[in-house]
């Protein structure tokens, strides 16, 4: 798949007026900035702390640095033996181009998640398999379904016999450029995201059955002797809404597949923007262990996501933490911006690279409810599971 893509290199402002500020009212103290690092949407300037210095005096530092760098996007906190100082005055977007390398698109071990920049100006990626499920909160204009986007087309950009994506968007307009795509199907009424989550579970029993036939643990174990199994992505926006409409008939599926689905290779990647313990309950929060927390409006709502404060403090439009499984502390991104244009370019290879495959893979079949669909992802499904 070759997408023609512009990119543009970022140029990131000189800071040694902000230094000068930054060390002037550090000189107090008897510190001064020993190193910088420069991200698309903040500098951290990076102190070095000595015995001796009065921490107290430090932590009210903060109202000081806004003054002399006459902003109020100023924060400073503490890292081990180090002071950072930082600045929220960088506005340089990441295009998907910096992060869809061509080591990137070459790339077949796994499916490989682009996630966006961090505090340093690094691309960071993310396993698929590592991160089993995904739980994404943020408000309106947090930048969540750019970030949803984001990762839909690291999926599609790998062969489409290794994942199948369902897509629930309850808008009917978020997610519909995707339906063009054999391997993918999107999903717009309440009823049919019931449906389909319950079907996902019948599929994960009949895979249980397979593996354990087959003596595997798990779909890994499963491929290294040889056998067959997709990774089947369902991709839930706005579940909020669908469990307030649905309530237990579309939880309960949910929290069945997200205690035993991920050995199987069916994976949940949940986005909300009401992050509330009444839809984020306990067993969800357990059960998925990758953590996605965009701008949100209370540190209440930061903890409902990752189990602790920080997302009230992030500045939308992208800038994210994310908290992978097993991590103690999350890592600030800003996520990559992907426009309608690249979308469609990448949608259009795709289903050329399909049109390669053989014709009878995706004839139209019946669903379940015996309607059609002629995307030809339930053929997909009949071949791939026998269901």
């Amino acid at each position: 798949m070759s997408v023609t893509l512009t990119y543009s290199k970022k140029s990131y402002a000189n800071h040694t007026n902000t230094i000068a500020a930054i060390n002037q009212v550090l000189a107090q103290h008897g510190l001064r900035v020993s190193s910088f690092t420069d991200g698309p949407r903040a500098t951290r300037f990076i102190v070095q702390l000595h015995t001796g210095v009065n921490i107290s005096k430090l932590k009210k530092i903060n109202d000081y640095m806004c003054i002399a760098l006459g902003s109020n996007e100023v924060r400073t906190f503490f890292e081990g033996d180090k002071l950072i100082i930082e600045s929220h005055t960088n506005d340089n977007r990441v295009d998907l181009a910096e992060m869809w390398t061509q080591d990137y698109i070459r790339q077949r071990d796994g499916v490989k998640l682009m996630l966006g920049k961090d505090m340093s100006g690094q691309s960071l990626y993310a396993d698929l398999a590592k991160c089993k499920h995904i739980l994404v909160g943020g408000v309106t204009g947090s930048g969540k379904s750019m970030f949803l986007h984001e990762l839909i087309i690291s999926m599609i950009v790998h062969d489409p016999v290794l994942t199948q994506l369902v897509m629930v968007d309850m808008k009917g307009t978020e997610f519909n450029k995707y339906a063009a795509i054999p391997y993918c199907r999107t999903i717009d009424t309440v009823q049919e995201a019931v449906d389909m989550a319950n079907r996902l579970v019948n599929i994960m029993n009949k895979r249980y059955q397979t593996l354990a036939k087959a003596g595997c643990r798990d779909i890994e174990s499963y491929k290294r002797k040889g056998g067959s199994m997709t990774r089947i992505v369902f991709i839930i926006d706005e579940y909020a809404d669908l469990v307030l409409t649905a309530k237990k008939s579309i939880q309960d599926p949910i929290i069945r597949l997200a205690q035993k689905a991920r050995a199987c290779g069916i994976h949940l990647i949940i986005a909300t923007q009401k992050p509330v313990n009444a839809v984020i309950n306990t067993l969800i929060k357990a059960n998925i262990p990758t953590k996605v927390c965009l701008k949100v409006n209370t540190s209440m709502d930061s903890k409902v996501i990752m189990d602790r404060t920080g997302g009230e403090k992030l500045l939308g439009n992208g800038d994210m933490l994310f908290l992978k499984d097993g991590a103690f502390e999350p890592v600030r991104i800003q996520g990559c911006f992907i426009s309608e244009e690249e979308i469609d370019a990448v949608v259009a290879n795709a289903v050329e690279s399909c049109n390669m495959l053989k014709s009878d893979d995706y004839n139209e079949v019946e669903t379940p409810k015996g309607k059609k669909t002629s995307g030809g992802f339930w053929a997909a499904f009949k071949r791939a599971f026998g269901s």
